[in-house]
């Protein structure tokens, strides 16, 4: 029961924090985040849109340091 819980909930979980953790210390780089979950539920659903949030803020600070010159 517990190893189920720990595969389908806890791992994924633990894999999504440590990707926010690299999307915010890497903001300024143009490194991706990549998150290969396949739980099939919010969990995969919230996985999609942390990869979609780091794809549009790094498009986001791109376009502004080509506004402000930087």
């Amino acid at each position: 029961f517990y190893s189920r819980i720990d595969s389908k909930l806890l791992i994924p979980i633990k894999i999504l924090t440590e990707s926010a953790k690299k999307m915010v210390s890497s903001l300024e780089s143009e490194e991706k985040i990549e998150l290969d979950i396949k739980t099939g539920d919010e969990l995969e659903e919230l996985a999609n849109a942390i990869v979609k949030m780091d794809g549009d803020l790094s498009d986001y600070i791109r376009r502004l340091k080509i506004i402000t010159g930087r």
